[in-house]
């Protein structure tokens, strides 16, 4: 499968195992992305440092609930995340765990656009992974 935004020529695509959509009006004025992957990967590595963006993620996993670790070596943490979670902007890399991939779909907000969609200021999220359930309760 080949991924590509609009405007881009062939030879800037690569070839990956996920799909992304854009939107249109009003829609793309909040949501930058929503992006699939299958969960299969032919990668050869176990981890995958996310660099700062300053976007906020949703991000919900369709199958296999395992945790997934995240390393944040600013204060050496390895918290855990399963089921649906809230990935805040981070001001700092952190480190992914991709050992295990899951089928999952992601809300990829603009900077600043989550905020209209999950009822807290974004800044509360600063640097942090939540389960929705402790975003949102129960």
């Amino acid at each position: 499968m080949t991924v590509s935004s609009p405007g881009q020529t062939p030879s800037e695509t690569s070839p990956m195992l996920e799909t992304r959509t854009q939107f249109t009006s009003p829609l793309n004025r909040f949501v930058k992305c929503l992006w699939h992957s299958e969960g299969e990967s032919n990668k050869d590595w176990q981890q995958e440092q996310i660099l700062p963006t300053g976007s906020v993620d949703l991000i919900f996993k369709l199958q296999n609930n395992r945790p997934v670790p995240i390393f944040d070596p600013a204060d050496n943490a390895l918290p855990s995340c399963s089921g649906s979670i809230v990935s805040g902007a981070y001001s700092r890399p952190f480190t992914l765990d991709t050992s295990r991939p899951a089928p999952t779909i992601r809300v990829h907000f603009h900077p600043g656009g989550a905020a209209a969609f999950l009822g807290v200021p974004v800044s509360e999220l600063m640097n942090l992974h939540l389960s929705l359930e402790e975003l949102w309760g129960p």
